[in-house]
């Protein structure tokens, strides 16, 4: 696992440290002193435990991009947790999600590198998540690099 930490605005400590501990109980955060990394602007966290062996190579690649709908509870967020971190793994054994992503606390943002045969089977793949139900989703399926 690996996080990637920048400068975080001053206006949003609140909600960072809600983001933040969904990630932390996600597994997704290796923890740290404060003293030894700055506050994030965007928390890039790999959870790639999955080898090249693993994923199904009919597979396509697609970014899903899934913000927080507007007035979520943060409280519920946090209660299915647990389910999130067991639903994700599953996701992983099975070659559907790589990486996962976390915008800084103001965009409320998730960022899930997924794989399916098409929009809608990644949409579908997406809505058993336990936090879908808090998310505006979006999925763009991906070129391979250059």
């Amino acid at each position: 696992m690996t996080a990637v930490y920048g400068k975080e605005p001053k206006s949003v400590p609140s909600l960072r440290t809600h983001l933040t501990g969904v990630a932390s109980a996600l597994g997704l955060l290796q923890p740290q002193p404060p003293h030894e990394r700055p506050l994030t602007t965007c928390e890039c966290v790999s959870v790639n435990d999955i080898n090249s062996s693993q994923k199904d190579s009919h597979l396509n690649p697609f970014m899903v991009v899934a913000s927080f709908k507007s007035g979520t509870h943060m409280p519920d967020v946090f209660a299915v947790v647990p389910e999130e971190q067991e639903r994700i793994r599953q996701l992983q054994a099975e070659g559907r999600v790589n990486t996962v992503y976390l915008a800084t606390a103001a965009r409320q943002t998730v960022f899930l590198e997924s794989f399916g045969n098409d929009i809608n089977d990644v949409l579908a793949m997406v809505n058993t998540l336990p936090m879908a139900k808090w998310w505006d989703i979006d999925v763009f399926p991906l070129n391979p690099p250059a």
